[in-house]
């Protein structure tokens, strides 16, 4: 569990495990905020099943349009390549991984010592992506 305070002020809590018991065939990621909690029937798969549940009410399905059926290994190859081709600046950045990684190593030297553990690292935000959904 990591407490995470982001560049706009907003805290988040992240709490990830492998423990949390199936039920039924609910194997996916659950994200909880103040307003509701999504659900994700698959954390790879594109056309995974999506469900919202607004706060104290039960999950509904979510309906995704045109989801791309399988895991798309070469999106960000594809992206890369558009990019290039259209001279825009590309998603998947270096200093994004970089940034992610540190702040993994940030974590990880919080959960060593208990200390609060600076992120000093950033990268610029992605375009959305071609159909308006957010970066390929």
């Amino acid at each position: 569990m990591a407490v995470l305070e982001l560049e706009s002020g907003t805290v988040v809590r992240l709490t990830a495990n492998f423990y949390v018991p199936r039920v039924g065939n609910r194997n996916g990621i659950e994200l909880h905020g103040d307003l509701g909690s999504i659900f994700l029937s698959d954390w790879q798969q594109f056309d995974a099943g999506v469900e919202l549940a607004p706060f104290g009410e039960p999950y509904r399905a979510v309906p995704v349009d045109n989801a791309f059926r399988g895991t798309d290994w070469a999106r960000a190859l594809d992206d890369l390549s558009g990019a290039i081709d259209s001279g825009r600046p590309h998603r998947a950045t270096g200093a994004h991984a970089a940034h992610i990684v540190e702040i993994l190593d940030a974590i990880s030297a919080s959960v060593a010592d208990g200390s609060t553990v600076a992120v000093t690292s950033s990268f610029a935000r992605p375009e959305l992506g071609s159909n308006g959904s957010g970066p390929a």
